[in-house]
């Protein structure tokens, strides 16, 4: 499984490099439903139906945001959580975003004990987003596809 992780990661930074900056580095807030996986205790835990909301935080910068999420079979609750300040890059057919450390927010608050490392993913002009980051020691990755809002 963690070769897998390795190669998706790989693959996502081989595209980040090959992109052109477009000199426009507006981005339109976007919404999408998928599936966020979790390895956790030797086993993948996959969490269906999950929204995603990416937004603009200022000039080249995302917050991505999983909402109602259950990261783990033993969550007692749902969680909301924002990874900010994202850095993205816009080509002319994708976005990509990448940020070697993150602490996410849960609300304005910081959640030091969930350091996550190497959040790198990709948008497509034909409604797709899909993204890895290292959650504390947990591998996760979601995939999914815009939805109107």
């Amino acid at each position: 499984m963690k070769k897998i992780y390795t190669i998706l990661c790989m693959g996502l930074a081989m595209i980040m490099c090959s992109c052109e900056p477009d000199a426009d580095q507006d981005f339109d807030d976007q919404t999408f439903k998928g599936t966020v996986s979790v390895d956790y205790e030797g086993a993948t835990f996959d969490n269906n139906d999950i929204i995603v909301e990416v937004e603009e935080a200022s000039e080249g910068l995302l917050d991505i945001t999983i909402h109602s999420i259950k990261f783990v079979p033993k969550m007692p609750v749902t969680i909301d959580v924002t990874f900010p300040n994202v850095p993205y890059t816009k080509s002319k057919d994708n976005i990509t975003f990448f940020i070697d450390t993150v602490v996410p927010t849960m609300g304005p608050k910081p959640v030091e004990k969930y350091t996550s490392k190497s959040l790198a993913g990709l948008i497509t002009s034909k409604g797709g987003i899909s993204f890895t980051v290292q959650i504390a020691d947990y591998p996760t990755r979601y995939i999914g596809t815009r939805i109107d809002d």
